[in-house]
């Protein structure tokens, strides 16, 4: 090899070294980014195949990209269009991977806050790959500060996009519970829950809102989901409408349904008032014994009292409340 190839060398690799390593850190990052997604979306359980599938090309990309930061001259024509295909196939894996889920899921069980979270940490990756390539293909040399604050931006993102999973899990949901499934009435501006996901878990919490707007409604199936044990409604069970109640009927067998101990005499009264207009109202009431009150403070204990469809026509529906009260007390219904 000739000196002055040698010294072109050199050059070369002096020349890309400031913004080869801003990318390089962005190319690391992004792929440490789609891994902790895929043990978020493992972690759960979700049997949604072509979430996987998407999260696996991710990191098959993510993966790529970094051999070609190691190898490629950036000034290349081929590496450039190498980038561009990068870049391009990035953000359709990154859009697709949402629309696919929610497709396949019949239903809304992205929060905004995840779907913001998802498409912002990709976008700032796909930023700091533009700026730190733009200038390597350009052969600027210097300090590169401009590379390293893209790459200072990427690992902020990183890090927040990291904190943001281990918090609220990778839907947005949180992450011990399984994945509820929501439809949105577009009049009212309030959802209903539809489903559950499958996957890994027995608890099923149905909080007060999703996406900023009230949660008003259940709908009866999931209380015969597969493998869920507990359904803890957290929401308003005051205006709580229950629908496809017919589904009822399919409830799992040891079931336990906990409601905040303001509200649990007034649903389980709901359910018990429904009953009669369904055939399957011994299942009906059967789901209301199931109630127990939750949100109960230390000391204090409660006494329920269940109902059969023959015993509620005998007291007329006239049924005894939930009793709560501090230990010690004598129970006096």
């Amino acid at each position: 090899m000739s000196t002055t190839s040698i010294k072109d060398k050199k050059f070369t690799q002096k020349l890309m070294s400031s913004p080869r390593t801003a990318l390089f850190i962005a190319g690391l990052l992004a792929l440490v980014v789609d891994t902790a997604a895929m043990i978020a979306f493992a972690t759960l359980g979700v049997k949604l195949v072509l979430g996987y599938i998407i999260l696996s090309l991710m990191l098959v990309l993510d993966a790529v990209f970094l051999f070609e930061i190691l190898l490629s001259n950036f000034r290349l024509p081929y590496a450039k269009h190498s980038f561009i295909g990068h870049v391009a196939l990035l953000v359709l894996l990154t859009a697709g991977n949402v629309w696919l889920c929610t497709l396949i899921a019949n239903g809304q069980i992205f929060t905004t806050m995840a779907i913001i979270a998802w498409v912002a940490v990709h976008l700032a990756i796909c930023v700091g790959y533009i700026i730190c390539v733009v200038r390597a293909s350009r052969g600027q040399t210097g300090t590169g500060t401009i590379s390293m604050v893209a790459a200072l931006v990427v690992v902020v993102a990183t890090v927040a996009y990291s904190s943001l999973l281990i918090s609220m899990g990778f839907f947005g949901q949180g992450a011990p519970p399984r994945t509820l499934v929501y439809a949105l009435d577009e009049e009212t501006g309030t959802y209903t829950v539809t489903g559950v996901l499958d996957g890994r878990g027995t608890e099923v919490i149905v909080p007060t809102s999703f996406n900023g707007a009230p949660v008003t409604g259940i709908d009866c199936s999931i209380f015969g989901a597969d493998g869920v044990a507990v359904v803890t409604i957290e929401a308003d069970s005051e205006g709580l409408q229950l629908v496809n109640v017919e589904a009822v009927s399919g409830i799992n067998q040891d079931l336990v349904m906990k409601v905040h101990k303001n509200n649990a005499t007034a649903l389980r009264d709901k359910l018990y008032s429904l009953a009669g207009s369904f055939t399957n109202k011994d299942s009906i009431f059967e789901l209301a014994n199931r109630l127990v009150p939750c949100g109960l403070e230390s000391d204090e204990v409660f006494v329920t009292f269940g109902y059969t469809a023959t015993t509620y026509e005998m007291v007329d529906g006239h049924t005894l409340p939930i009793w709560i009260a501090k230990e010690g007390t004598s129970f006096d219904p």
